[in-house]
């Protein structure tokens, strides 16, 4: 833009009072800047409205600056700032603002990661391996060790074995069970359970499926309910033959399609037909890690035939404790009724016997077992992994970060506050930990 002397200084100013419109630029070197605020104060104190001088105090200063009309035009606003920093500045103090900013962060972040695939790869593969291995055994640590066991009341859930050294022998003989749930006081409830491996027709294809045989008060001691259905009656626990049975949640949809009418179906367990009257939730798990099973029948122990019949089971033993009773007065309890009934046993059973013990212990310390120690040493050690991807991976972000020193000072010539550049490398480090986060949590475990 060039400055023509014989123009009305009106064309390059706008509308202005303080200024006549007849005036030529070249008049308008003779114009102070004083003279004209001068003209403006005047104006306001008169009561007339203040007019928007600014243009035409700036515009002046532009043209006294130069030697003649000729001159080509260069910013009278200087004293004010560069037009793109006062443009960012207002952006700046808009309200949502850093909504804005951080978009702009991610893209750019995406891009220079984008440019540099080695280092992206390297870093991503690095982190989400060590977040992988950490997050299994972290999910294994919380399973066993520090969640509840998913049960009604779990403190109060004890494990009860009967140890025979010279058979080495931990279960609990069934007449030494059915005479516990009525002779023994510290107890809420006592239940158990036996297992086999059963053949399951009548549903497609013939399977081999493991089938748990419970009381009818063991579903209800921890706390479960039927999905569908209902669970074991004490007249179905009997032992007179009740051919009924309940399906766990996942044989219900993987062999029956989880159908909703399954109630009342009928399927052949060893050729032996028995009737479907529930199914389990799919958040229950059976209280014993090495056991899953797909099936549920009657244990059927009847207290009068079993206390005369020759056969003997082998259970594994669960109880409630009665409110105010420790774990230590149960065990101590449950000692002198194991002794007390060896009196009974003939003379070559009560020899084996012999040196009997009997542990009452929680029930979540007896499904961790002894492996509590070795799963806390196995956390540490992917930790100790974990640490050291992390710190492999912040030596490549500082040789990256050595190697844009140049991108970094044109950043900061441009304008970029300090702010502003940390900003954008912690964006660029987040996006790296999102890849690496989802890499090692989507892997399989």
């Amino acid at each position: 833009m060039r400055f023509q002397a014989d123009v009305p200084v009106a064309v390059y100013l706008g509308h202005c009072d303080c200024v006549p419109t007849s005036l030529h630029l070249s008049d308008a070197l003779s114009v102070r800047r004083p003279q004209l605020e001068l003209a403006c104060n005047g104006r306001a104190q008169r009561g007339a409205e203040r007019p928007v001088c600014l243009p035409a105090c700036i515009y002046l200063d532009v043209a006294s600056s130069f030697q003649s009309a000729e001159a080509p035009f260069r910013p009278g606003g200087a004293d004010f700032g560069g037009v793109e920093q006062v443009k960012q500045a207002v952006r700046e103090r808009r309200t949502g603002i850093w909504l804005d900013l951080l978009g702009h962060d991610v893209r750019y972040g995406l891009r220079q990661l984008r440019r540099n695939p080695g280092f992206t790869l390297t870093a991503v593969i690095t982190l989400g391996l060590g977040i992988g291995a950490t997050s299994t055994i972290f999910s294994a640590v919380n399973s066993l060790l520090l969640r509840p066991l998913p049960y009604q009341d779990p403190n109060t859930l004890m494990w009860v074995s009967n140890y025979w050294p010279k058979l080495h022998l931990d279960r609990v003989m069934s007449p030494n069970f059915i005479a516990a749930r009525s002779e023994t006081r510290s107890f809420a409830q006592l239940s158990a359970y036996t297992n086999s491996d059963s053949n399951l027709t009548g549903s497609g294809e013939p399977i081999r499926i493991t089938r748990a045989n419970v009381p009818a008060n063991f579903l209800p001691m921890l706390g479960v309910e039927a999905q569908i259905g209902r669970t074991f009656s004490d007249d179905e626990d009997k032992g007179d033959g009740s051919n009924v049975v309940l399906l766990s949640d996942h044989l219900w949809r993987g062999q029956f399609d989880a159908n909703p009418n399954i109630q009342g179906k009928t399927v052949k367990l060893d050729g032996v037909e028995q009737m479907v009257i529930g199914v389990l939730p799919p958040y229950f798990r059976f209280p014993d890690v090495q056991l899953e099973p797909d099936i549920y029948a009657p244990l059927g122990l009847d207290p009068v035939r079993s206390a005369n019949d020759k056969r003997v089971s082998l259970l594994s033993v669960t109880g409630r404790l009665r409110p105010g009773i420790s774990a230590q007065q149960a065990q101590a309890e449950m000692l002198t009724f194991f002794l007390a009934r060896t009196k009974n046993y003939p003379a070559g059973f009560a020899h084996m016997a012999q040196g009997q013990e009997v542990a009452v212990e929680p029930l979540q310390r007896h499904i961790v077992g002894d492996n509590r120690k070795p799963i806390l040493i196995l956390l540490t050690s992917v930790g100790l992994v974990l640490l050291i991807a992390c710190a492999n991976v912040a030596n490549l972000q500082l040789a990256r970060a050595a190697s844009r020193r140049h991108e970094t000072a044109i950043r900061g010539a441009l304008g970029a506050s300090r702010t502003r550049i940390v900003r954008q490398f912690l964006v660029e480090s987040l996006i790296l930990s999102l890849f690496s986060a989802a890499l090692g949590c989507g892997s399989p475990k």
